[in-house]
């Protein structure tokens, strides 16, 4: 679960602890990966989840592409890790609001999720005061979902 500064592209704090106890609950071990400046984030998102293992700022790019490789399954944002989530073929739920998505990931191991609102793509001049109406159409209901599909087996 990458962690992102943009704020027009985060989904929200209290989102990604419902998803991660989803997701932990499901047998999986959440694992929070970013940069040193998600590192406040991915600490207030990880005191709300028991077992939630935060490596946000603590890995260099080579490990965090290997964490990656070896995960079971990606969910983020529009950002660089979950762009690799999705070229190594892991299961990959991409949440897209205030960019305009690439809609074929070339894989059915990834799925892009994105909501075409009136104001999409806002890019980096959001004209929402600050709601992410693109961000918040992502229920984790939905998201846990697709996440849970990806990881069926293949008849």
């Amino acid at each position: 679960m990458p962690v992102h500064d943009a704020p027009q592209k985060h989904w929200f704090e209290d989102r990604w602890q419902a998803l991660a106890r989803r997701c932990r609950d499901a047998g999986l071990v959440p694992v929070l990966l970013g940069g040193p400046a998600d590192r406040a984030a991915a600490a207030r998102i990880a005191s709300g989840v028991p077992g939630l293992v935060d490596l946000a700022g603590a890995l260099k790019l080579d490990e965090t592409v290997a964490a990656i490789e070896g995960a079971t399954l990606l969910i983020g944002v529009d950002t660089g890790l979950t762009h690799m989530g999705t070229a190594l073929e892991v299961p990959t739920v991409a949440l897209f609001g205030s960019t305009c998505p690439y809609r074929d990931p070339r894989t059915s191991r990834s799925v892009v999720l994105y909501a075409q609102l009136d104001c999409s793509p806002c890019q980096r001049h959001p004209t929402c005061d600050g709601r992410y109406d693109c961000m918040r159409a992502f229920e984790v209901d939905r998201v846990f979902a697709e996440a849970s599909r990806l990881l069926e087996p293949v008849a």
